[in-house]
């Protein structure tokens, strides 16, 4: 029986944290204009891979692993304020769920 809150593996959180970061590096790398747009965001399509294949019991987990990853990368390769970038997840956890 599953419990409420099942916990996936940390292999699997991290493997999934390193993808979502990767990707928005890939993005910038793609972005039209460097430093300021971005034309796709892979993440999004990792984070919603993750969300289809997994248990939904699980998705709390997912969440906050994809939320780290976020605020990293917004950190890493946008330079982007901690609210502005909490938001830019809100957004993007939303248009996964």
């Amino acid at each position: 029986m599953m419990s409420v809150w099942s916990r996936p593996q940390f292999l699997h959180l991290g493997l999934f944290f390193a993808a979502y970061v990767l990707g928005c590096g890939f993005a910038q790398a793609l972005a039209i204009v460097p430093g300021i747009t971005v034309s796709i965001w892979p993440p999004g399509g990792v984070f919603i891979a993750t969300l289809i294949l997994t248990s939904p019991y699980s998705w709390p987990w997912w969440i906050l692993a994809g939320c780290l990853a976020e605020m990293f990368a917004q950190f890493v390769w946008f330079h982007s304020p901690l609210p502005a970038g909490f938001l830019i997840y809100i957004g993007n956890a939303l248009g996964a769920t």
